[in-house]
């Protein structure tokens, strides 16, 4: 059974009491429960809709699982994962106080910095930089010339070339 959520966005319990008071609420709370990706909360489903489920996790309103946030393979239907009554685990993702809206999600963390350096010191999110080659000859060689890319995966050959100007220049 679908119980569409009231009082607008922010579920069920979200009706009552003015904008500026649902403000302040969420911001006091936010200051004293820091978001944390990475963190699980224990929640109930409160109420369900073609988009989504509203989670009741403690907060003053209830946050809204998006259904492409409610499981890492394609969801259907909202009914398909989850209704009414169900305890799930929820991680807060976004919060929009001014709206009085919070996202959240029942998928897998997945460390953005981790994302793009891989697991394996050698890989990206494209896969292994093993293949990667650096021109030996032409207007580029003298600027990547002592480049590693496994003294810091993050820096670019840019900035690379742009250090060894400046340690040129001093």
């Amino acid at each position: 059974p679908r119980n569409a959520p009231r009082g607008g966005g922010g579920g069920p319990r979200a009706g009552g009491g003015n904008a500026a008071n649902k403000k302040k609420e969420l911001k006091s709370y936010f200051e004293q429960n820091p978001i944390d990706p990475s963190k699980w909360v224990a929640g109930t489903v409160r109420s369900t809709t073609d988009f989504g489920a509203f989670v009741d996790f403690g907060a003053p309103t209830d946050g809204l699982v998006h259904v492409s946030q409610l499981a890492d393979a394609r969801v259907e239907s909202v009914a398909d994962v989850v209704k009414v009554g169900d305890k799930v685990k929820v991680r807060v993702t976004n919060v929009e106080a001014g709206k009085s809206r919070i996202e959240l999600s029942m998928r897998e963390y997945i460390d953005p910095i981790q994302a793009l350096i891989g697991d394996d010191e050698d890989s990206g999110p494209w896969g292994s930089n093993k293949d990667v080659v650096l021109p030996t000859e032409g207007p580029m060689q003298g600027e990547l010339n002592g480049y590693n890319s496994k003294q810091d995966p993050l820096e670019s050959a840019f900035a690379v070339a742009y250090k060894k100007a400046i340690a040129a220049k001093n």
